[in-house]
């Protein structure tokens, strides 16, 4: 299996965009939450919102000075804020020396 990546250096803050697809009838604001995250590396905002009339989000990954060097799989999970079930999938994130 493959998924995204997009690489940062140790220190660097990068801004990347989480999307979704929308089918027929799904109108409802999505949830957005990330998890897996090494020692080093923060999300922000932790926790991200999909507005029913948009299909996605940005979010910015900072790689702290003494990140872990590699590659990292961060999951994405992302609910509807009314009803429905909470769908998952990942990306990589390759930290790299500056």
């Amino acid at each position: 299996m493959s998924h995204p990546t997009t690489s940062i250096r140790q220190g660097e803050a990068k801004t990347v965009s989480i999307g979704i697809k929308r089918h027929n009838n799904f109108d409802q604001d999505v949830d957005v939450t990330f998890g897996g995250a090494p020692e080093g590396i923060t999300l922000r905002p932790d926790h991200a919102q999909i507005r029913k009339s948009e299909t996605q989000t940005s979010v910015t990954v900072e790689a702290a000075k003494d990140a872990v060097l590699g590659t990292h799989t961060i999951t994405v999970t992302a609910k509807p804020a009314g009803a429905g079930k909470a769908a998952t999938d990942a990306f990589d994130i390759k930290v790299k020396q500056p």
